[in-house]
């Protein structure tokens, strides 16, 4: 699968007739937490291929998983971004409030310390874009927890 652009391209109606969902619905993504579209200096929404494909991830996790709002966001929640991103950075003082938390790492107030100042440019928000993808940055290869009884 070829790696998804971060530069807001779509408005939020082309971005809605793509993804073939209400523009509430992608409101409401953002709302929730779930979605970070970019702002113009205006205010408008601006959504790049990565907000597509976590929206229409979104709305598989609804629609076919059935999952609500607050299960994704706890499901997003326990990506280890801490490790992922400040994995040498034993300073950071915010680290352990990851492992306490019901919300995607990127609805915090306390930032990483790594080089990205903004959260839509994080490896933990670029890359959950999929189930799959969201289980390995869980479960890193290695480290999968065997189903078998």
């Amino acid at each position: 699968m070829p790696e998804l652009s971060n530069k807001p391209v779509y408005t939020i109606g082309v971005a809605s007739e793509l993804l073939e969902l209400s523009t509430h619905s992608l409101r409401l993504y953002e709302r929730e937490g779930l979605i970070l579209p970019h702002r113009t200096k205006t205010n408008r929404r601006l959504y790049s291929d990565v907000e597509l494909g976590k929206a229409a991830n979104i709305h598989n996790m609804i629609q076919e998983k059935g999952l609500n709002f607050a299960a994704i966001r706890n499901l997003l929640a326990l990506i280890p971004c801490w490790k992922i991103c400040c994995y040498k950075c034993v300073k950071c003082e915010h680290w352990s409030t990851f492992f306490d938390s019901d919300k995607p790492c990127w609805t915090k107030a306390e930032r990483c310390q790594k080089e990205q100042e903004l959260c839509r440019d994080c490896p933990v928000y670029l890359e959950s874009t999929d189930l799959i993808k969201i289980k390995h940055m869980i479960y890193p290869t290695g480290l999968e927890v065997d189903s078998k009884p």
